[in-house]
């Protein structure tokens, strides 16, 4: 008599329910936007205070951006703008058919601050002035009122800046040269380059004139005017610094926000085929080889065969007949023979 192993499930066929006992197959997989529907939403790991942190770092980068520019100008004119000791600023051509070029106003006001605060400021001032036809200049700096008070009534031409203007002004000539006026708080003539010094300038509106020394018309000249400025060196290095503490502050705040993000993201949700590993449900989701398991070739829910099972070559089970007819170990022969004694 042959003794059969464990018969195995029948397969599902469609339309019957899955066999009692057996392990259900996953779920229906989705795809894309399906996959996240009816689930609870994923929280995020933005928090506020990393948001807030992040913004914090964008302006801190930019005021650093700022700060360190205009540490690498104020560096520049430091380092490659002085000329002789002077931050000079580009040289201006004047010209004027009339008598005389007036430069403006410079207000000098002290009111309510230290009596040497314009020293303090631009250090010593330097004006340099040199006629471009080859001939003498003049130059002087004067209180404006006295500059203006000289040339009213005289055929000249007033620049201004902030925004660039020049006006014409029409009259005669001057009733005497300029050097022989004593109102001037600093003058030269002569020929070639004529440069003016000042260390102090008191509190009030100064203008420059440049004209001919004999009051003679026509006036094209080149002028420029430079400072010493003492507090220039300082502030571009605490600029500098200042900047790159600033950069060094916004990246480590935003590369903080962002670490403290990637490490507290949930885990993402899987879909599409992926999802079939380890889905609930799936008995091989530990080891990989129990039933449904990917490589196994077994359908969803049918179980392995049980041990003590009839061996794929057709022997029989331990005890049973063997598949060539020979009776079992002790027992009669399958052709009927006599049985061999012990």
């Amino acid at each position: 008599m042959t003794t059969a192993g464990p018969v195995p499930p029948p397969p599902r066929q469609s339309g019957t329910p899955w066999p009692p006992g057996s392990a259900a197959p996953p779920s229906a997989v989705r795809y894309g936007p399906e996959a996240y529907r009816g689930q609870p939403p994923r929280p995020s790991a933005w928090s506020g205070a990393r948001i807030v942190a992040v913004l914090l770092g964008i302006l801190l980068a930019i005021f650093g951006l700022g700060a360190f520019g205009s540490g690498l100008g104020m560096g520049f004119l430091h380092v490659v703008a002085r000329d002789d000791g002077y931050v000079t600023s580009p040289g201006e051509h004047v010209t004027s058919e009339g008598y005389a070029v007036l430069l403006g106003d410079a207000e000098v006001n002290t009111v309510g601050m230290p009596v040497d605060w314009p020293q303090r400021l631009f250090g010593d001032v330097r004006v340099r002035a040199q006629s471009l036809d080859g001939g003498e200049i003049f130059v002087g700096i004067a209180p404006a009122s006295e500059a203006r008070r000289y040339l009213d009534g005289v055929h000249h031409d007033e620049v201004g800046d902030s925004p660039r203007w020049s006006v014409e002004h029409d009259g005669g000539a001057p009733a005497v040269p300029p050097q022989e006026e004593d109102f001037w708080r600093e003058q030269a003539a002569g020929p070639g380059v004529q440069t003016l010094e000042v260390d102090e300038l008191a509190t009030g509106q100064w203008a420059l004139v440049v004209m001919s020394p004999d009051a003679e018309p026509g006036v094209d000249a080149r002028v420029d005017v430079g400072a010493t400025l003492p507090w220039l060196p300082w502030v571009a290095v605490a600029a500098l610094v200042i900047g790159l503490l600033a950069l060094a502050g916004a990246v480590a705040l935003i590369v903080a926000a962002a670490r403290g993000a990637s490490r507290d993201r949930p885990p993402a949700v899987a879909y599409g085929p992926s999802a079939l590993a380890g889905a609930p449900g799936d008995p091989g989701r530990s080891s990989g080889t129990g039933p449904g398991a990917p490589g196994t070739g077994r359908p969803w829910g049918a179980e392995p065969p049980a041990q003590g099972g009839p061996p794929a070559d057709g022997r029989g089970a331990q005890g049973g007949p063997p598949a060539d007819g020979r009776g079992a170990q002790g027992g009669p022969p399958a052709d009927g023979g006599p049985r061999r004694g012990p």
